[in-house]
């Protein structure tokens, strides 16, 4: 599912480009915006042979989760896609890396609303497909800093030192431990934070078990200030990708833990 720019459904390969751009810049900041979609091959508008979306150092530019658009009503025959490759290698966030890569072929899409009438694609048949996304264990601390550095920073903390470790419990479940060494003026604390993540098959991540507790004064300090948010976080669902594979349904989730965080699922009627 990808939300579309603009109140009416494209209707040639450029307006389809601009929509999908137009759209996906409300969350990311891409280097050429002119050259995100690439549509090739031998098709004719609405049936495509080939389509490409480049994702590659795109920069996040929100800090809030954006939630994926949702169909409401019933649609209408969109657009078909004989190809599709969507890559990030990599799309950043501040000083992070996440790969992102999407390879699918017989794919169906229609044209939808939301519930405020935006227009969307929404994927309603893929013959087959796999997709992957894998963050570093570098990158995965550089984003959990971020976000810590965050919620602490207006109680005039500041993080010193920040170690993520991931644990596989199951396929798609694994256990998170964040340890944190922080500071105000002269005096430093630790943190530790826990949590559980389990991981469904349309790639949205939820938290649950999440626990946090604080060594020394700043630790303390520093693990009651994140209590408040860490309870509001508590059974919070959180999507890996900011767009759905709508009514395809992924199989053969696998979640790896080895050096970072690694997910790769197949989906279709022929995979």
């Amino acid at each position: 599912m990808f939300p579309l720019a603009g109140k009416g459904y494209p209707r040639s390969v450029e307006e389809l480009a601009s929509a999908l751009v137009t759209a996906m810049e409300q969350v990311l900041r891409f280097p050429q915006r002119d050259k995100v979609v690439v549509v090739s091959g031998g098709g004719t508008y609405p049936a495509l042979d080939r389509v490409k979306i480049d994702l590659t150092d795109a920069t996040v530019v929100t800090e809030t989760l954006t939630p994926r658009p949702e169909p409401a009503g019933t649609g209408a025959a969109g657009i078909t896609v004989a190809s599709l490759d969507v890559v990030g290698q990599p799309i950043r966030h501040q000083a992070a890396k996440v790969n992102f890569a999407l390879h699918a072929r017989g794919l169906s899409f229609d044209f939808a609303r939301d519930a405020d009438g935006a227009p969307m694609l929404l994927l309603k048949e893929a013959e087959a497909g796999e997709v992957e996304v894998d963050v570093s264990r570098q990158d995965l601390q550089s984003l959990v800093a971020a976000a810590t550095a965050m919620a602490v920073k207006p109680h005039g903390v500041t993080i010193q030192d920040l170690a993520v470790s991931l644990t596989n419990l199951g396929p798609q479940t694994l256990q998170a431990e964040v340890r944190v060494k922080a500071k105000k003026a002269f005096v430093s604390g630790t943190l530790l934070l826990r949590g559980r993540v389990d991981i469904d098959d349309e790639l949205i991540a939820t938290l649950s078990n999440v626990a946090v507790s604080g060594d020394g004064m700043i630790g303390k300090l520093a693990a009651g200030a994140l209590k408040g948010k860490l309870a509001g976080i508590e059974g919070e669902k959180v999507p890996l990708t900011t767009f759905s594979l709508g009514d395809v349904r992924l199989h053969d989730l696998k979640v790896s833990t080895e050096n970072g965080l690694h997910v790769n699922a197949v989906f279709g009627s022929r995979s």
